[in-house]
């Protein structure tokens, strides 16, 4: 195992402990959204092709995604395989610089009512399989990325109705096998909020 994934492995057992708000990408960076004062509100704003991307500087690497299927209930749980899959994107600038030049598969969801939520998005590869899983968001290129992990990624306080996708990638041209969890909960700090204020009834609002 790289330092890489156990660098990411850590940082998933945190994650789970003190999820981040309002946005703050759980394992990564942020990209076009880098002043997070309102990250939600820039999420998916147009750039032109070959523009730098705001929060950073350079040309674009921009690569629109090819989106394997959609999401429609939670927890989902989606067996993956990329063998004959194609490489569309071979890396996320925004989140890092990883080498992703092998095929992926890509899975569109939409946060439902009641929101804010936490998205979050597991994988569990096949032996000697190295998938990597990124969250993006819209419109769904290689220059949106949100959140990144070895195993997992999450994002925090995304609003309801909010398009989202989930790319899962392989690290140094590797394809094959797995099983992709992606779920959403009502934000934990959404619950210390109303549990201040009284109103507990909002508690029901947790996606099954």
């Amino acid at each position: 195992m790289t330092h890489r994934h156990l660098t990411d492995i850590l940082l998933a057992f945190m994650v789970t402990a003190t999820t981040a708000h309002l946005g703050t990408a759980a394992t990564e960076t942020w990209g076009a959204n880098e002043d997070q004062t309102d990250p939600w509100a820039t999420v998916g704003a147009p750039e032109s092709p070959g523009q730098p991307s705001a929060g950073r500087t350079g040309k674009s690497t921009r690569t629109p995604c090819s989106i394997t299927g959609m999401v429609q209930s939670f927890p989902a749980s989606i067996l993956v395989n990329t063998t004959d899959d194609l490489n569309t994107m071979s890396g996320y600038p925004a989140c890092n610089a990883w080498d992703e030049s092998g095929p992926e598969e890509v899975y569109e969801l939409t946060v439902p009512d009641e929101g804010p939520y936490v998205v979050f998005a597991h994988i569990e590869n096949a032996p000697g399989v190295d998938h990597d899983v990124f969250i993006l968001g819209a419109p769904c290129d290689s220059d949106n990325c949100l959140a990144a992990g070895s195993v997992t990624a999450s994002v925090a306080g995304v609003p309801s109705g909010t398009t989202l996708f989930v790319s899962i990638d392989g690290f140094g041209g590797s394809s094959g096998a797995g099983t992709l969890t992606i779920d959403v909960w009502v934000d934990p700090l959404i619950f210390s909020d109303d549990f201040e204020s009284g109103m507990t009834s909002n508690w029901s609002n947790v996606v099954p």
